[in-house]
Parts: structure tokens; C-alpha cells; sequence
């Protein structure tokens, strides 16, 4: 597939945590991908992403590994939704801020990302 830069799960966290925090701790990933025009402009626009960069890096599957590389973190969760899946046939998931994240952004502390070569 490709490279996952570091710099790009570091803007899909920023917009993850904004996002997190605006919903009050818990957000659906279909927020970030569900197939449609209107979610990706958005996911692109929470990134700060032009058009060409944003389909370049697959903006939905750096945020995906962007939150997955927060919950080994231990900053949010992954909590796997029974029986429901994404428009991609994958299953469907929320995030959620643990209060060890709360903490850890609180003091100070943020996730750290590495090139993934997937």
C-alpha cells in the first residue's frame, strides 16, 4: 500500500482529540469514514488537507491508524460495535477518551507516531 507518515497521524490526532473533546469523549468512526463526499471533505478539512494530498495518504485509513496508535497509548479506546460494520464491510468501531488520556493531555503529554510502511 504504501507509507504512513508520522506527520499525518499526528494531524488526524489533533482533529481526533478536537473532535473527542467536542463530543464529550466518545466518537463513532463513521464520523471519519462511512463512504460518502460530504464525510471526507470533512475528514480532509479536520486535517487540513488539500484534495490531492487528502486521496494521496487515504486520509480515513491514516486516521484509523492514527487512533489505533493512540489506544496502544493507552489515550483512547477502541470499542468494537456487535454486528455493525462500516460501508467498507469492515467492522464498525467507537473511540473513546480514557481518563488516562484525560490525564496525560492534561499534563502535557502527547501520543507519539512513527512511519508505518504498510
Amino acid at each position: 500500500m504504501g507509507m504512513i507518515y508520522a506527520e499525518y497521524q499526528e494531524r488526524a490526532a489533533k482533529y481526533l482529540v478536537r473532535t473527542l473533546l467536542e463530543r464529550g469523549g466518545r466518537v463513532p468512526f463513521r464520523q471519519f469514514y462511512d463512504g460518502t463526499d460530504a464525510t471526507a471533505r470533512s475528514l480532509r478539512d479536520g486535517m487540513e488537507l488539500d484534495p490531492d494530498e487528502a486521496e494521496w495518504i487515504g486520509a480515513e485509513v491514516v486516521m484509523d491508524e492514527a487512533a489505533a496508535a493512540m489506544a496502544a497509548q493507552g489515550f483512547v479506546e477502541m470499542v468494537w460495535l456487535d454486528g455493525e460494520t462500516l460501508s467498507d464491510g469492515e467492522p464498525a468501531y467507537e473511540i473513546a477518551l480514557t481518563e488516562a488520556g484525560r490525564r496525560m493531555f492534561g499534563a502535557g503529554s502527547w501520543p507519539v507516531f512513527r512511519n508505518l510502511d504498510l
